[in-house]
């Protein structure tokens, strides 16, 4: 286990069309990782962008790489991994990109601090109060930890726009959280989205968000000991008078028929005591849960419950998995019976702890907009987001309708003869197209026919657009079209290697496109080879996903389980979040988020619904 846990706080600058910066961490609850590789923590700033992509696909990306990078090989020294990574990762971005690029990251493994940045990057430390630059401009170190030492990394233009002052009051505050509360006048509202930073404290063995309550005595009322100790009061005085007895017959050599009866007697009264106190304690067992089976089973289940408790900040996932753990052990004991005052006490201690980590919203649907007010038996399939609009595709009278987030204005946009076997949207830059049956269309008043139905692409599934592109999904390839002369160029295969689509439900697109299969599964692509992703942490498996949704901007993912009426929250390392609880989506179809306005929207047949983010 490692010796030293981190307690941290972030801080970014407000991005801008030429701008952005980001901040990355992660804990592996791999044992190996967790050993050879340890925390990672990372700034990334970009300046002076002027891509052809989305600035967000680009930091994500980046993100991405760092991660894949640092813990894709094990055998190397995590100093050194870390330098190639870092190196590595500038150079990939820099290709076919023109801007500046601020990173730096640190690797804390056991009692060791491990920081390379690169291109203005810097790192302060605060350690028995003595603050002073660790690195600076583009450099490597590596040290040995001392418990309590307060780091600050950051990009060049964070250490640009904060001046020395505030940086000293800022690092010789108490918590990480503070810190960044002095920080924050500094950066937001500034017009330069370049500006990240970190601050992180270590600390020896565990580490609690907050400061930890003191312990209170726990009493338990023993009704078996309090039985034994006057059971073994009485006993001692009988034997003491039997012994005096005894030795009052042998000293006067009397062997009388009344001593030998009053003999018999004080055994058979040992004997009936001895039982009384075997029911007794028998009782108390059954009826107070102490048996030595469930008390083992408490001891374990407040392990667990102690270690949770103490990753719930530094690994939510890890945390969450230690309390349900422990409530499980929680239901072995109850299911025996068995009760006591330290098994109550238990049960409301661990009950929060649950709730905290588990994150299980009861929410009601509000009704957002009836499809009726567009069209007549007006039913939706799918639907996306387009700007300030939700276009709705209605296969049954192949028509594409849209509704205004913000006014409700709504319209119908194409339809009828003209898109005969309409079956998926996508949005490119604000243009519209639809699948149809004899191609891609662009979807207006009058549908032109963009991009002819090709026999090669086998069985579609579905269709994105990101950053110029169109992308199909088909069985077995992920087909991508990019713009041309006259429309799009002819078609390319942008899977790497041959991979079993079949079971593809849906496709979202952000630096990756990920898919989501009938089992629940999701499947990470980047660059078109296969990534490794799974879900991790969910209260229970999924049954019967129908959609999911995210995009460059959002952090998370979105899962629509319709066989357990829940949107299920993960974020790209596919760790749980939160779920929303509702019967009403046992009925949905789709699902979109809009970040901006905290909304979740629901289309489930004619109607759209909305549930709100918590």
């Amino acid at each position: 286990m490692e010796k030293f846990l981190l307690h941290f706080a972030k801080i970014v600058g407000t991005p801008t069309e030429a701008s952005g910066s980001w901040v990355h961490t992660f804990s592996p609850q791999e044992t190996e990782k967790i050993l050879k590789r340890g925390h990672l923590l990372a700034v990334i700033g970009l300046t002076e962008f002027a891509g052809m992509s989305e600035i967000a696909a680009v930091g994500k990306e980046m993100i991405s790489r760092l991660h894949e990078e640092y813990y894709g090989d094990l055998e190397s020294s995590a100093f050194h991994q870390l330098q190639n990574t870092l190196n590595k990762v500038s150079q990939e971005a820099k290709e076919g990109t023109e801007f500046k690029l601020d990173i730096g990251a640190v690797g804390v493994v056991d009692n060791i601090l491990y920081a390379v940045v690169n291109n203005g990057g810097k790192l302060m430390i605060n350690r028995n109060g003595e603050i002073k630059p660790l690195l600076d401009e583009t450099n490597t170190l590596s040290g040995y930890l001392q418990n309590g030492d307060m780091f600050l990394l950051g990009t060049g233009e964070f250490f640009r726009l904060v001046n020395e002052e505030v940086l000293n009051s800022a690092l010789d505050a108490q918590t990480p959280e503070e810190a960044v509360e002095i920080l924050a006048p500094s950066i937001h509202g500034q017009q330069d989205g370049g500006a990240a930073a970190i601050v992180f404290q270590v600390f020896e063995g565990k580490v609690l968000s907050t400061p930890a309550k003191p312990m209170r005595e726990k009493r338990t009322f023993d009704l078996g000991k309090r039985w034994k100790v006057r059971i073994g009061n009485f006993i001692e005085g009988i034997d003491e008078k039997i012994k005096r007895r005894i030795i009052y017959l042998k000293a006067n050599r009397e062997k009388s028929p009344r001593s030998q009866k009053t003999l018999i007697s004080a055994a058979l009264i040992l004997l009936v005591i001895l039982a009384v106190a075997v029911f007794f304690g028998m009782k108390q067992r059954k009826n107070f849960g102490l048996t030595s089976q469930t008390s083992a089973l408490l001891q374990q289940a407040k392990a667990k419950k102690e270690e949770g408790e103490g990753l719930l900040t530094l690994n939510p996932a890890k945390s969450r998995q230690l309390l349900l753990e422990a409530q499980d052990l929680l239901h072995q004991i109850e299911a025996t019976g068995g009760q006591s005052g330290e098994l109550t006490q238990f049960r409301q201690e661990l009950e929060p702890l649950l709730g905290s980590v588990l994150q299980e919203r009861q929410v009601e649907g509000a009704l957002f907009f009836d499809l009726e007010i567009i069209k007549a038996g007006a039913l939706g399939n799918n639907f996306i987001l387009s700007g300030e609009q939700m276009i709705i595709l209605d296969k049954n009278q192949n028509s594409i309708y849209a509704v205004g987030l913000q006014d409700k204005k709504s319209t119908i946009l194409a339809g009828g003869e003209k898109l005969p076997g309409a079956s998926f949207l996508a949005d490119l830059n604000g243009s519209l197209y639809v699948l149809a049956e004899q191609g891609l269309y662009q979807a207006n008043k009058n549908p032109e026919l963009k991009i002819k139905k090709d026999e090669e692409w086998g069985s579609i599934l579905n269709i994105a657009g990101f950053t110029g592109n169109l992308y199909l999904l088909s069985s077995g390839e992920i087909w991508k079209y990019s713009p041309g002369e006259e429309g799009f160029g002819p078609k390319q295969k942008w899977l790497k290697e041959k991979n079993d689509l079949s079971q593809a439900l849906a496709m979202m697109i952000d630096s990756s496109i990920w898919i989501l299969t009938k089992n629940g599964q999701i499947l990470k692509f980047t660059r078109g080879a296969k990534d490794s992703f799974n879900l991790t942490g969910l209260t229970k498996p999924t049954s019967g996903p129908v959609a999911f949704y995210t995009n460059a901007d959002l952090k998370n993912l979105y899962l629509l389980d319709k066989g357990n009426s829940r949107v299920v929250v993960v974020n790209k390392l596919g760790e749980y979040q939160a779920e929303y609880l509702w019967s009403g989506l046992g009925e949905a179809s789709d699902l979109l988020v809009n970040s901006d306005e905290g909304q979740i929207f629901l289309l489930a047949g004619g109607k759209i619904f909305t549930i709100n983010l918590k």
